[in-house]
């Protein structure tokens, strides 16, 4: 794991009424002593823009809470080309596998700015869940949604059309969008779902065009019309 390991023990956390866990979804059930009994344990771990936090083939263990920035699960192919799996943004976690199975990360989470995370033990989540089930039914949750948009995202890469499978994208994740602007750079977008960045450059202004979104700058995507978009979703043809 590389990264500042600023606040070991999360004190800082404990003395802050467990605000590192208090944005934290999936915890919103926890009494407030429950919350505190986690960040005594859990660690704050910093990562600057461009740092892996974890590699591709480290045990997981754990569950990583996003405190602010974001995190992309990249994967290098043989020929060098970067794949985009997914991101990980403040609020939200990763790793509710990791209480069930003993797994690995099948990327590098790097981050895509200043990002900073709260890291808790898999033994300690379970430890939590066996007194109070309304976590584990939110894990459950989580972990359901996660393969929900798993199975969206094979249906994206489906779209022959780079319109859909853009538009396809920006709908899945418009909920976690504050005012449902996406601040992602065209090549992570690219990635995200197999496309070349002229052919997500040329997309998007097709999308500005139609009245669905509106640019601002190079990683900016402000959504305009949700029905628009799932229109060229569903559609699927040349525009």
């Amino acid at each position: 794991m590389n990264g500042k390991d600023s606040r070991p023990g999360c004190g800082h956390c404990a003395a802050c009424c467990g605000l590192c866990t208090g944005g934290i979804s999936i915890f919103s059930g926890l009494t407030l002593e429950e919350h505190r009994s986690l960040v005594r344990i859990a660690r704050h771990v910093d990562v600057a823009k461009g740092q892996t936090l974890f590699h591709a083939g480290d045990k997981t263990g754990r569950i990583i809470a996003m405190r602010f920035g974001q995190l992309k699960l990249r994967r290098i192919s043989p020929d060098g080309q970067e794949l985009i799996m997914g991101f990980l943004s403040a609020g939200e976690t990763m790793g509710e596998d990791s209480l069930y199975a003993d797994t690995v990360y099948d990327a590098d989470l790097v981050a895509t700015e200043d990002s900073g995370t709260c890291l808790i033990s898999a033994d300690a989540i379970t430890s939590l869940v066996l007194v109070n089930p309304q976590l584990g039914a939110a894990l459950l949750r989580s972990l359901g949604q996660k393969l929900h948009d798993a199975r969206y995202m094979t249906e994206i890469l489906s779209k022959k059309q780079a319109t859909s499978r853009i538009a396809g994208f920006l709908l899945r994740d418009l909920n976690r969008q504050p005012g449902g602007e996406f601040r992602l750079s065209q090549e992570d977008l690219g990635n995200q779902v197999c496309l070349r960045r002229e052919t997500v450059s040329r997309s998007l202004k097709t999308l500005e065009q139609l009245g669905c979104i509106r640019l601002t700058g190079y990683r900016s995507i402000q959504v305009l019309k949700q029905d628009c978009l799932q229109d060229i979703f569903l559609d699927d043809v040349v525009l």
